[in-house]
């Protein structure tokens, strides 16, 4: 009988083994259940622990496996969701199950935060749990809260933003919480994580064709390292952005689907709890993940309604731009908004966003309008007529590309005279009313969003320029619409007076 047990056991336990290295998700959970010390809570389960698990196995995969690198990772998620414990101390554990000799970087804004987390590895490692399972993978040769070593040439190094990683190399480095929440209105301190990541992160992994950069954090500024790297690493990163609540930008946006009642955790995160926090200054950053700079808002949440589907056919369709008109204008964007209007209804439909060269304004715009200046209802676009703008009108006009007449260019562009706050505040009165109805498909439409709820002291605002352009032409068409109709119905009472 006892044999009989042992046997079972032993199964159950091959069993338990097979599922938890084929499975970093479900290595996860059992690893919470079996460690109390480690989880010291019952886990809730929820969608974005599967999802995250699941992205973090195929890149450690890959890694192993030493294929070439698509994107390194960003993850901008809230406090409290079990960031830390998935994408670093337990993927550590889970990894070293079937790798050994993988080498990974921890880095936090203070020693402390980090060597925190090599403890909590150690306690997965050391757990008489995974002995039984992986004792013979690998022996510890060092153990200690500032370093742990493997008899397989694994390593896992901690260290911060102001500590060295002189000599160290790994095949995973993770940024965890590079920033303090503390900390994030102090340029310096903003600066001093950035130069962390560009003079010691950046060079650290063994191959830096296999290896794999990941940053975990909420979003405490614009100018964090999220934004530093999604604005001058732009394409290299790929990033998981999950808010607390569906109010804000979700990537990828599919993961919108899985919002209960429109919450990301609601076990965790509850409405009555996150109503509490809203009232910080912060909480756009550090629940919505979408950081908004003092002093901005002009725009609002409520003047845009984001729609999955857009009208078959629209009353006239129309474009406006902003178009970075100097060569050495590097930060700005070129941007061209193409605009839909159906009854009462402004429609933002597409957008394209990009830097580029003056020289290469003219093929960008053609590229983009192509798709859309020979539908019906096409009117025209509008390129401001200064700089290159001046050139491009010129050119298109020839071309009998719909462009407006010299004449009512100037007209419409003369309330640049004004600056572009109070150009905004010209049409919020409009947008409190009609909200703008914006196409989900629209690449990058968060970062679009974000550029209006930041504004006027945003990093940029070439988008607000075409939105402001958009929604004055579409109100200007719809008086002149109006007052047409008044005059007609003048006539029509007229006549029937003069009939009868």
């Amino acid at each position: 009988m006892k044999k009989q047990v042992r046997v079972a056991l032993a199964d159950f336990y091959a069993l338990e083994r097979r599922v938890c290295e084929d499975s970093y998700y479900q290595f996860f959970k059992i690893a919470w259940k079996r460690i109390p010390e480690v989880g010291n809570e019952p886990l809730v389960d929820n969608f974005h622990i599967r999802y995250l698990c699941e992205v973090l196995q195929k890149r450690i995969e890959r890694v192993a496996l030493l294929q070439p690198k698509d994107k390194d990772l960003i993850v901008n998620i809230p406090p409290r969701t079990l960031k830390t414990n998935i994408v670093s101390a337990f993927l550590n554990a889970w990894a070293w199950t079937k790798w050994p000799h993988l080498r990974f970087i921890c880095a936090s804004y203070s020693q402390p935060i980090s060597e925190d987390i090599n403890k909590r590895v150690l306690k997965i490692i050391n757990s008489d749990w995974y002995r039984l399972l992986w004792g013979h993978v690998f022996k510890l040769t060092l153990s200690n809260s500032g370093q742990i070593d493997n008899d397989r040439g694994g390593e896992r190094f901690a260290t911060s933003i102001t500590g060295s990683c002189t000599g160290k190399g790994c095949d995973v480095f993770i940024l965890d919480d590079p920033l303090n929440p503390v900390d994030a209105e102090s340029a310096a301190m903003r600066k001093q994580s950035i130069d962390f990541y560009t003079g010691v992160a950046r060079s650290r992994l063994n191959n830096q064709n296999v290896g794999l950069r990941m940053l975990v954090m909420q979003r405490l500024h614009e100018e964090d390292m999220s934004g530093y790297l999604l604005e001058q690493e732009e394409g290299s990163w790929l990033r998981i952005c999950l808010p607390a609540t569906d109010d804000y930008p979700i990537y990828p946006r599919a993961l919108a689907a899985f919002y209960r009642n429109g919450l990301l955790f609601p076990e965790r995160l509850s409405r009555e709890f996150l109503e509490i926090e809203r009232r910080k200054s912060n909480f756009p950053g550090q629940y919505g993940q979408s950081p908004r700079p003092p002093e901005g808002n002009l725009f609002t949440q409520e003047m845009f309604e984001v729609v999955e589907e857009m009208p078959d056919t629209f009353d006239y369709m129309f474009a406006t731009s902003d178009t970075a008109y100097k060569d050495k204008q590097n930060n700005d964007f070129t941007v061209c908004a193409v605009f839909g209007a159906k009854g009462q209804d402004l429609y933002l439909y597409d957008v394209a966003r990009r830097k580029i060269k003056a020289s290469d304004c003219e093929q960008f715009f053609r590229s983009f309008l192509s798709k859309y200046r020979h539908l019906y209802g096409f009117r025209s676009v509008y390129i401001e007529p200064k700089g290159h703008g001046i050139f491009l009108n010129q050119k298109f006009a020839a071309e009998h590309i719909l462009v407006p007449s010299e004449k009512k260019l100037q007209e419409f562009y003369a309330d640049r005279r004004l600056d572009k706050v109070q150009r905004a505040n010209n049409i919020l009165g409009h947008l409190s009313n009609w909200k703008v109805k914006v196409n989900a498909q629209i690449a990058g439409l968060g970062d679009l969003l974000d550029e209006c709820y930041n504004f006027p002291k945003g990093k940029h605002d070439d988008f607000v320029d075409c939105l402001i352009d958009g929604v004055k032409l579409f109100k200007q068409n719809t008086l002149t619409a109006k007052s047409s109709r008044a005059v007609s119905n003048d006539l029509a009472r007229e006549f029937r007076a003069k009939e009868y």
